[in-house]
């Protein structure tokens, strides 16, 4: 189940954080599928938090499934939950710098498969979190690159009107790619002071 990333960050927050820093306020912050995490995490737990950052949050694929490719999914999740295929995501997409493509694709950590179970998990994760984006009221900002090839910077806008709070901000990164915060010297600056200057605020 998706929810139980969530699950894990709650008790990482109650158990871990909270108490190392009783009184201060605290910002998750989420990138990528990790964005679609945090958002997810600030409904089902939004008194662990004061404030959600999302980067390049995974509302909305690039390039969607089709319906048809959808229900194969579904079908294929019942029958052998556990097979896998290739999430097809391209290194060159998320960065102009060439340092951060090259730490990726080097990267033995990366894992870039996905089963079938998980896709239909994810699928319903974004269709819940932009069908419900207005029970989110804490203090908001989302930033996502104008030329991101893996996640629609659409998904973002869609989030934002959602978003019912009165704190909210969405900045949309012209020429930038899905790794905004990794981009190239003079490029990723603009971003970090952003996140920076929000978090102070």
């Amino acid at each position: 189940r998706f929810t139980d990333y969530c699950q894990d960050i709650h008790q990482y927050i109650t158990t871990l954080i909270r108490p190392e820093a009783p009184g201060l306020p605290l910002i998750l912050l989420g990138h990528s599928m990790g964005g679609l995490i945090a958002a997810l995490h600030a409904r089902m737990f939004p008194e662990d938090i004061d404030g959600l950052i999302l980067s390049s949050p995974a509302f909305m694929p690039s390039t969607p499934l089709s319906p048809l490719q959808r229900s194969g999914a579904k079908i294929l999740a019942r029958l052998t939950p556990r097979l896998s295929r290739s999430n097809k995501l391209s290194p060159e997409d998320l960065s102009s710098s060439r340092a951060t493509v090259a730490a990726y694709s080097k990267d033995p950590l990366v894992h870039n498969r996905i089963t079938f179970q998980w896709l239909v998990e994810f699928l319903a994760a974004t269709r819940q979190c932009l069908d419900r984006g207005q029970e989110t009221s804490l203090p908001l900002l989302i930033f996502h690159g104008g030329a991101d090839a893996i996640v629609s910077a659409e998904g973002s806008r869609c989030y934002y009107e959602r978003a019912k709070g009165p704190d909210k901000t969405l900045k949309i990164f012209d020429g930038l790619r899905h790794e905004t915060m990794n981009e190239s010297p003079g490029k990723r600056e603009p971003v970090l002071n952003i996140v920076a200057d929000w978090i102070v605020a």
